[in-house]
């Protein structure tokens, strides 16, 4: 279930448009349905239905509501994401640039979704204000 899934083709169909044979309706006339995606991995995987989050027939009934929720979802984390994808597509990698980079994808992911603060944000102004002068004093006075 850690395993990266691509999308390689989406093919969805119309009550309004069908196929026709020497001028015969056939049946539904697939569209083909294209995004910007990741590049394909070197070596594809095997993947059951028994081991997927969910199918089909669980979310068939309120699929619409779905897939834009989780548009909506995947703007927003898309950063968070990236880089949870970027660790698991390098081959090999320094365990610690692994770990920070975990770590980065876990800031953003809180900060884009948590609008908690420590303090106020005038007394946060403030501070960052009084800091900032600090730090000009001290390289301007050596």
């Amino acid at each position: 279930m850690d395993d990266i899934v691509f999308l390689e083709c989406i093919t969805a169909n119309s009550d309004n448009l069908y196929k026709s044979v020497a001028n015969e309706m056939t049946g539904r006339k697939p569209i083909c349905i294209y995004y910007q995606s990741w590049p394909l991995p070197k070596h594809k995987f095997t993947k059951y239905r028994r081991i997927a989050l969910f199918r089909f027939v669980t979310i068939k009934n309120d699929v619409e509501r779905k897939i834009n929720n989780w548009i909506d979802g995947y703007e927003r984390l898309a950063p968070t994401l990236d880089l949870y994808f970027w660790t698991q597509m390098k081959d090999s990698q320094f365990l610690e640039v692994i770990f920070l980079t975990l770590v980065q994808g876990l800031e953003v992911c809180h900060r884009r979704t948590c609008n908690d603060t420590q303090m106020e944000h005038r007394d946060f102004e403030i501070l960052k204000q009084t800091s900032w002068l600090n730090v000009q004093q001290i390289i301007c006075n050596g």
